[in-house]
């Protein structure tokens, strides 16, 4: 077939005006051209089929990461969490502690006032 074509290519006769071997582009320079134009489209296109599958196996391992890193954040509150609580209820007894010895002191003075109030009203 293409034995054929450049059969009949070769025996049309030239335009007038243009000889044959004065022709802009050859026909070899064409299909070179043709198969270079096709390559570099291949080229082009399997570079934009990798770059693809690079980001989406980037994706992926981002979607990963950001799973592991939220599952170890929780945990990391969840210690926090219980270690203070642990400290809020050491704070709650010793200010329970505190409240109770104040109240004994303020009792302690209160008598201590009466007392002396009993003491001055006897003087007289």
């Amino acid at each position: 077939m293409t034995e054929r074509m450049t059969t009949l290519e070769g025996s049309r006769p030239a335009p007038s005006g243009i000889q044959l071997g004065s022709e802009v582009v050859t026909q070899s320079e064409f299909r070179l051209f043709k198969w270079l134009a096709t390559f570099a489209l291949a080229t082009v296109l399997g570079g934009f089929g990798l770059l693809y599958q690079q980001t989406t196996d980037l994706r992926v391992e981002m979607r990963v990461l950001h799973g592991e890193l939220l599952r170890e954040l929780h945990t990391q509150i969840g210690g926090l969490r219980e270690e203070m609580h642990t400290q809020i209820g050491g704070l709650r007894e010793e200010m329970h502690k505190e409240h109770t010895e104040i109240r004994k002191e303020v009792g302690s003075v209160r008598e201590r006032v009466i007392g002396l109030e009993a003491n001055q009203r006897s003087e007289p």
